[in-house]
C-alpha cells in the first residue's frame, strides 16, 4: 500500500506513450515519407493529450478518483499530494481501472484515425505510392516553356 501506486501506474503508461512519440520521430527523421509512421505520431500525440487528461482527473479530481483511494494532502507546503487506496484490493481494483481506461482511449484514437482517413480517402481518393500522372510528350498536349539550359 504505497501511497504514489496510482501516480506511478499513470507516469509509466505516459513514459511508455512518450517512448514510442520518440521512436516514431526518430523513425521519421531517416525516412520522412513513411505514411504510416506520420500517422502513427499523429495518434500517439493525440493519446497523450487524453492520457495526461485521464491521468489529471483519476489523481486530483475527488469525483473521478477510483472508490476506495482517496486524496492526500500536504498540509505544511499547501500542495497537493498523491493518491493513496486504503486496501490493497482498492489499489488492484483502481490500476485495473486505469488499465482499462488507457484500452478505452487507444480504441477512441483508431477510431478517430481510422474515420479521418476514410473520410480524406473518399474526398481525395487513394493515391498508390510513387505515381504520377504521364508528363505529355508533345509541345501541342499542353503548354509547355522551354527553359534555357
Amino acid at each position: 500500500m504505497e501511497t504514489s501506486d496510482l501516480q506511478a501506474k499513470c507516469d509509466s503508461v505516459s513514459a511508455q506513450i512518450s517512448a514510442v512519440v520518440a521512436l516514431l520521430c526518430l523513425i521519421l527523421a531517416f525516412q520522412p515519407r513513411i505514411f504510416i509512421a506520420d500517422v502513427g505520431l499523429a495518434g500517439a500525440i493525440c493519446l497523450q493529450g487524453l492520457w495526461v487528461l485521464q491521468t489529471g482527473l483519476s489523481l486530483y479530481v475527488e469525483a473521478f478518483i477510483p472508490e476506495g483511494c482517496h486524496r492526500l494532502l500536504d498540509v505544511v507546503s499547501g500542495v497537493e499530494g498523491s493518491t493513496k487506496c486504503d486496501l490493497e484490493e482498492s489499489r488492484l481494483r483502481a490500476v485495473a481501472i486505469l488499465d482499462l481506461l488507457f484500452v478505452v482511449h487507444v480504441m477512441f484514437v483508431v477510431l478517430i484515425v481510422m474515420v479521418t482517413y476514410a473520410v480524406m480517402a473518399r474526398t481525395f481518393g487513394v493515391r498508390r505510392m510513387g505515381s504520377y500522372e504521364a508528363l505529355p510528350t508533345t509541345a501541342s498536349d499542353s503548354n509547355h516553356i522551354q527553359m534555357k539550359p
